[in-house]
């Protein structure tokens, strides 16, 4: 069933979504123990077995959290976070592996040859810690892939640290494999299979890495690596097909075809059959998908934790809209690995007072950086850093007590409220490259606090590195945004049936006691955009919130009013009827002293309303510039300015209105032409504008149809785009 909302700029009531500011103007997020429990619970309820990989297009994976198939060996979803808590130290130690300080590059320990970006056997330009030797299992994402000529349908656990890309392989010998969920890759029974000669073709960069060693014997490239939890998988490259389930397109891979997987200290645990590595695309000496599709574009979306829905991981292609946007830096000294430019972090309102150099390369000292990882659970900050972060978390929560954490990890933890009352934190900002709305990544609720035990526990952590990592929690995809809305029993006068209620889209009000119930308020939106259709043009739009897409060719003012605190009212300063100004001093928009005057904007409102003594003024004007079209001497409806239409079909022309906010420029004017002008009502062109007994203006959908309006309370601008919607 498909709910449509009506939407009103002034209105602040009807919804109230989770996003509660209390009590100040910090930016804090609420979060509710009783919906965490009961989204827990539904998601250890859930069916695996059942799950269907929807239709995706080529080079497309589903994927899923891996919590959904291992939520079966654990007693409830607190003890698998701590298992995946638990694992996330695993990756940690990991990563501490391989960004080791220079000096142990300088001492040639752990190295491997740099990867050429091109021809193989071209000039090796200097070496880089070693990156393969030691792998890690167990993250948090699996895809879904169809292998071989069979479509063999396996579970991989995806990895954007790793380069390579391999599955168990049969026929095993007796106790090599594993025992995994899903049916084994037999390579016997794949028509389309065949192994990689490392001796008569330069496909296998055992010269690269040591990963790989070439059999001279057999021309089989051998691949053996171990991972950090005690596991290996020893096999040889093999070249294969995986199909994608929407269009059945098959694409050959080279992957590992794993013979040996049981010798290591510890085993796997049989979620998934292997490991895909999305590490960067390199353009020679790599097995990463992202390398071997020669992809320069890659996508996914990180599903919650329980939400128990999947999404997709993209090649190629991308299914969203880019809102927030880093710049990936190369260092050559770790190829695989996305480098981010993390240029200022907020807590609220407040910054975290370190330079943003701190998060740059720093090639002849320590190494630096920030990368984007999506095989652990919790952010890593250098712990200089992290303890300047968590002192300014921990005064900016305020009056939440601060209790000892449930695990080694947490180390800023709070008692949940035993009533199941929402405890408020603050959100996090991470601006990249420069502070700028569109560069920057808000962090709010199950981002910045995991709920586990009873507890509220910042989902950041320091570590004895130099290099930053932000992992999952932080990059989780959108949860379910609960709403507290008016549950209406009894509805009089007269509703359109096409409508199911009101959304409110007044300005930003805290705290909600005080009338904050609109959606910008409940979002703790400053920015909100939006593109009205015009009239007849039958297509849809946008509404958004945190992001606009119009560049904002004319701004207006927008004018707080405390006695009308939730409208957007602006500085209109003069109007223009094609050259002719209309004959008022400017000050005849400003608002009185007792708060009452002015203009405002509003959706709710189809013509533009200007009151009665200007409005007389502006019609004369009007009219007076219409040349040879008869006028109606009667009001049509509720107009008083109406023209006969031509009967032989003839254009009609008419005169522009051009309204300046502040001043009379360019930047300033919006032009109003054709039907933001005029209506055809009933026969007649009407000018559709009209006039009323009150003391302030009111501006219209029908002068803003297929203007792009993006609403901005933090700089307190209205910018309009003409004919951005169609």
């Amino acid at each position: 069933m498909v709910y449509l909302f009506h939407f009103h700029l002034p209105m602040s009531i009807f919804v109230s979504i989770l996003f509660v500011v209390g009590g100040n103007e910090n930016l804090f997020s609420p979060l509710n123990s009783t919906y965490i429990h009961q989204a827990k619970e539904i998601f250890m309820s859930l069916d695996p077995s059942k799950l269907q990989d929807p239709l995706m297009p080529s080079y497309t994976f589903t994927i899923y959290h891996s919590g959904i198939f291992e939520k079966s060996k654990f007693k409830d979803y607190d003890s698998l976070l701590i298992n995946m808590l638990d694992r996330s130290e695993v990756r940690a130690s990991y990563l501490a592996s391989i960004f080791e300080d220079d000096r142990d590059v300088k001492k040639g320990e752990n190295t491997t040859l740099a990867r050429e970006q091109g021809a193989r056997g071209g000039k090796i330009r200097k070496k880089v810690p070693k990156t393969t030797s030691t792998h890690f299992e167990g993250g948090p994402y699996v895809a879904s892939f169809l292998l071989g000529s069979n479509q063999v349908k396996n579970l991989v656990q995806i990895d954007t640290g790793s380069d390579l890309l391999w599955w168990q392989c049969g026929p095993c010998e007796a106790n090599k494999c594993y025992k995994q969920g899903s049916p084994l890759y037999d390579s016997t029974k794949s028509k389309t299979f065949h192994k990689i000669d490392c001796v008569n073709s330069s496909r296998c960069f055992d010269d690269l890495d040591t990963t790989y060693t070439c059999n001279i014997s057999n021309h089989e490239c051998k691949y053996n690596i171990r991972f950090a939890s005690g596991q290996v998988s020893n096999g040889f490259m093999a070249d294969d097909v995986i199909t994608f389930v929407s269009d059945h397109q098959s694409v050959q891979v080279t992957f590992g075809c794993g013979k040996d997987q049981t010798t290591g200290q510890s085993s796997f645990g049989g979620t998934y059959s292997g490991i895909a590595g999305l590490g960067r695309r390199l353009k020679f000496g790599s097995y990463s998908l992202p390398s071997q599709f020669g992809a320069d574009l890659m996508s996914i979306c990180l599903p919650g934790f329980y939400s128990g829905k999947t999404s997709s991981l993209n090649f190629h292609i991308t299914p969203w809209r880019r809102t927030t946007s880093a710049k990936i830096i190369k260092d050559d000294r770790f190829p695989l690995f996305y480098f981010v430019n993390l240029y200022k972090i907020f807590i609220g309102d407040k910054l975290l007072p370190v330079y943003p150099s701190w998060w740059k390369f720093n090639l002849r000292g320590p190494q630096s950086g920030v990368t984007v990882d999506t095989g652990a659970t919790i952010t890593h900050f250098p712990t200089d850093l992290y303890i300047v972060f968590r002192y300014l978390f921990r005064r900016e929560v305020g009056d939440i007590p601060l209790v000892e954490g449930p695990h080694k990890t947490l180390d800023t933890c709070y008692k949940d409220n035993p009533k199941g009352r929402p405890l408020y934190f603050p959100d996090v900002k991470l601006y990249f490259g420069e502070v700028n709305p569109k560069n920057m990544l808000l962090l709010s609720n199950e981002r910045v606090m995991i709920h586990f035990t009873g507890y509220y526990c910042l989902a950041f952590m320091g570590w004895d590195r130099s290099h930053t990592v932000i992992e999952s929690t932080q990059l989780q995809g959108m949860k379910p945004i609960r709403v507290t809305f008016g549950c209406s029993k009894h509805q009089s006068g007269d509703f359109s049936s096409s409508n199911s209620g009101i959304l409110g889209l007044g300005r930003k009000v805290f705290p909600t006691e005080k009338g904050g119930y609109s959606l910008p308020s409940q979002f703790r939106s400053n920015l909100m955009s939006m593109c009205l259709p015009t009239f007849y043009s039958g297509k849809g739009s946008v509404l958004s919130f945190h992001t606009s897409k119009w560049p904002g060719a004319t701004k207006a003012k927008l004018l707080p009013n405390y006695k009308y605190p939730t409208h957007y009212f602006v500085n209109l300063y003069k109007v223009f009827v094609n050259d002719k100004e209309v004959q008022v001093n400017p000050s005849w928009w400003k608002f009185k002293r007792d708060m009452s005057g002015g203009i405002f904007v509003d959706t709710g409102t189809t013509f533009t309303r200007f009151p009665y003594d200007f409005y007389i003024l502006f019609h004369y004007l009007f009219r007076a510039q219409v040349r040879d079209i008869p006028l109606v001497n009667s009001t049509v409806g509720p107009f008083d300015t109406c023209y006969e239409g031509d009967t032989g079909g003839d254009d009609l022309f008419f005169p522009v209105v051009k309204l300046y906010f502040g001043s009379v420029s360019p930047t300033t004017m919006l032009f109003l032409d054709h039907e933001r002008v005029m209506l055809k009502y009933r026969g007649f062109y009407c000018l559709a504008f009209v006039r009323w007994k009150n003391n302030y203006g009111i501006l219209g959908v029908n002068q803003l149809q297929g203007v792009a309006l993006t609403f901005d309370t933090s700089e307190n601008t209205l910018a309009f785009d003409i004919d951005a919607c169609d």
